[in-house]
């Protein structure tokens, strides 16, 4: 739920394509490279689903 709010709070008024563009290592740059595979798996997971939302508003 934390980076949920993160993207939220970090991504509300952006343009479309700067959401779009945001890279899923992001996960390791908020969480750090200990975070645990599947737990990194699932919020990289929520970071495409954002990403791919924006794509398709794109176009």
């Amino acid at each position: 739920m934390a980076l949920s709010v993160i993207l939220a709070e970090s991504l509300s008024n952006q343009p479309v394509e700067a959401v779009a563009n945001v890279k899923s290592d992001i996960v390791f740059t908020i969480f750090g490279r200990e975070v645990a595979m599947g737990k990194g798996q699932g919020l990289m997971g929520i970071v495409n689903m954002v990403q791919y939302a924006a794509k398709t508003k794109l176009g």
